[in-house]
């Protein structure tokens, strides 16, 4: 009696992830892969999703222990830098503590009049409400 199986390429490995925990360990690698791609899509970094797989002999000749891990590296958003001035004593602050201050203030804003001018009676006047000529004025 031939005991020989024909196995396609994966389907040994597919076939035994699937008998691991009754398919709970591939249902572990597809939400962790389902968040590891979705991250990556958000933050544009890269990510990685690691299955270990520990085989070991067990009791008999033909047992084995299978004992996996999965381990996700989700990418987090980049936090940009920020410089920041030391103290001696350690602290951090925004501006110099070394360098004075200028004691600046806001500048008055000011509001120009709107002028509307007539295009039409205008035409060649110099009243102020007549438009500026622009260019050659003959």
């Amino acid at each position: 009696m031939d005991t020989t199986v024909d196995y396609k390429p994966g389907d040994l490995i597919l076939e035994s992830l699937t008998e691991i925990s009754d398919g709970e360990l591939l249902e572990q690698l597809d939400g962790k892969f389902r968040q590891l791609v979705a991250a990556v899509l958000e933050t544009g970094n890269k990510g990685q999703l690691q299955l270990t797989l520990k085989v070991k002999r067990k009791g008999g000749t033909n047992q084995v222990e299978i004992a996996p891990t999965v381990k996700a590296s989700v990418p987090d958003a980049d936090i940009p830098a920020r410089i920041l001035f030391a103290t001696e004593e350690g602290s951090l602050h925004r501006d110099d503590p070394n360098q004075g201050k200028l004691d600046l203030e806001d500048a008055p804003k000011r509001v120009s009049p709107v002028r509307r001018y007539d295009l039409k009676s205008a035409a060649g006047s110099a009243a102020p409400d007549a438009p500026v000529r622009v260019g050659n004025n003959k």
